[in-house]
């Protein structure tokens, strides 16, 4: 059969959002399951057509236009794009298969435009959907015992294809790899909590070192895993089976309990150039943090000085902030952040909130507390409120956000880290997210001002008023342009059961 499979980076489809930033900077975040379900099908002789959608054009256009089936991959901010296409393969006959995180959060939700709707696979799952096995609405939840992840050599082609930019990589080039899915924590704003953590067998992981240090010397390696070497030692070992001069540098996503001053040397030694750790909050989710009891001054004080020894051995450090959490509240978490950026200029802070994602323990305490706002699917994308946040009415928590967010890309701020980068490639990418969130705020700027003077708005956001306001859908059309006519009214504005 003719198979597609599309990655879709952004929800956005108005004309020149590709460039400069989604051109360069969103298009490296392209995904490891999107590849790995084109190797799967391309292993039973299909005819597969790969490719990622960061903004460039029409994404439909980007794959053949007689498929037998397409899979798309997504996150919920990207929802409503992702329901027009199915809207448009189906038009043409095409059977659809959605998975990714979306697909994890809301899978009834979704199930009203595709075919088949993939929480939890494995290679027999898809096979299983390409041999019609599942009638259409299907939701499918596959156990998986085992990690079957194609290597980097049978990906390559499509690596390819989704870094090149005019036939080159610029030195932006990423090339994504797992040495483990799931997650041994139980975070309550994370779709994961649940899935079951598994380690790749370290002989697949050795093998796909050793062809990036002979195929792709020197790419940047970036492993998608939700929480890098929770079994340590048994991770890193598997880059002894490289030569130290030439390992690929490569960049991990880990948890501060993980990253224990006698770890360092060894990520340093195995090349290891970006750490993105995730403090989260000020009061809480110490156990990942690895913080202990210690909580406001006392865990700043902690998380300052192992943040310094983790910059002593990597490069790159980002630490990752979620403000409104369960337990925030008054300005003390404000300030807290707006501290370690001020004493840790160098190191890269993403500010982030809590989303009601569907499948997350937080949405089942919204429910049950009454602060679910009914904000359809479709709608999960900034600056719109899910929910209403434990301590903080609306218009205080935009604020709050706002002056995180600014605190995060104040010049002197951004000055030093650009002095600080290695290389004129990471200089250009602060510059880039730089600008990226001082357009966020301009537009959380502007949601705030209509929420001080809208009345449907502050109703919906402070929960007493239900019907959604006429607003949400003028954001939605502008992000969606041309395929916004597909998303008509009352499926746009239908509840999720999920």
């Amino acid at each position: 059969m003719k198979i597609g499979v599309l990655d879709l980076l952004t929800g956005e489809a108005k004309a020149g959002a590709a460039y400069p930033y989604e051109l360069i900077y969103r298009r490296m975040f392209y995904g490891v399951m999107p590849q790995v379900v084109a190797a799967w099908c391309r292993r039973r002789g299909h005819e597969v057509h790969y490719a990622t959608y960061f903004g460039q054009r029409r994404p439909e256009r980007l794959l053949p236009d007689d498929l037998d089936f397409v899979f798309v991959s997504a996150f919920t901010e990207a929802a409503a794009l992702t329901y027009a296409l199915a809207i448009l393969f189906r038009q043409k006959g095409v059977r659809t298969v959605l998975g990714g995180p979306h697909a994890r959060s809301f899978p009834n939700d979704a199930s009203r435009f595709f075919d088949v709707v993939v929480v939890s696979c494995d290679a027999a799952a898809i096979e299983d959907i390409l041999c019609g096995e599942y009638p259409p609405g299907a939701i499918v939840r596959s156990p998986g015992e085992a990690l079957d992840i194609p290597p980097l050599a049978e990906r390559h082609a499509d690596v390819d294809r989704a870094t090149l930019i005019a036939g080159r990589h610029w030195g932006f080039s990423v090339a994504p790899l797992l040495a483990s899915t799931g997650c041994p924590y139980a975070c309550d704003f994370c779709v994961d909590w649940n899935n079951p953590y598994r380690v790749r067998a370290p002989d697949e992981l050795r093998a796909d070192l050793r062809y990036a240090a002979d195929a792709v010397p020197g790419r940047l390696l970036a492993f998608h895993d939700p929480n890098f070497g929770v079994r340590f030692d048994q991770v890193l070992g598997a880059f002894d089976g490289v030569a130290p001069e030439r390992r690929n540098p490569y960049l991990i996503e880990a948890t501060l309990s993980i990253l224990k001053k006698h770890r360092l040397s060894r990520l340093a030694e195995t090349h290891c150039v970006f750490v993105a750790p995730g403090v989260e909050s000020w009061t809480d989710y110490g156990a990942k943090a690895g913080t202990g009891q210690r909580t406001r001054h006392a865990k700043l004080e902690h998380v300052v000085a192992q943040f310094d020894d983790i910059a002593a051995y990597i490069p790159e450090v980002q630490a990752n902030f979620m403000f409104g959490n369960e337990a925030d509240t008054g300005e003390e978490p404000i300030e807290l952040t707006r501290e370690f950026i001020r004493r840790r200029p160098r190191i890269c802070p993403v500010i982030s909130y809590p989303m009601a994602y569907g499948g997350t323990l937080l949405r089942e305490t919204l429910r049950r507390e009454g602060r679910l706002l009914p904000l359809p699917a479709i709608y999960y994308f900034t600056p719109l409120p899910s929910l209403r946040a434990n301590h903080y009415p609306p218009e205080a928590f935009y604020e709050a956000l706002i002056t995180l967010l600014r605190a995060s890309v104040a010049p002197r701020i951004v000055a030093t880290r650009l002095v600080a980068a290695r290389g004129a490639a990471l200089r250009v990418m602060h510059l880039l997210r730089a600008f990226a969130i001082a357009a966020y705020v301009r537009e959380l700027q502007t949601f705030l001002a209509l929420l001080r003077r809208d009345r449907s708005i502050a109703g919906f956001a402070d929960g007493t008023n239900t019907h959604l306001p006429a607003y949400f859908d003028h954001l939605l059309d502008a992000r969606l342009g041309r395929y916004a006519e597909l998303l008509a009214e009352p499926a746009r504005h239908e509840l999720s059961a999920d």
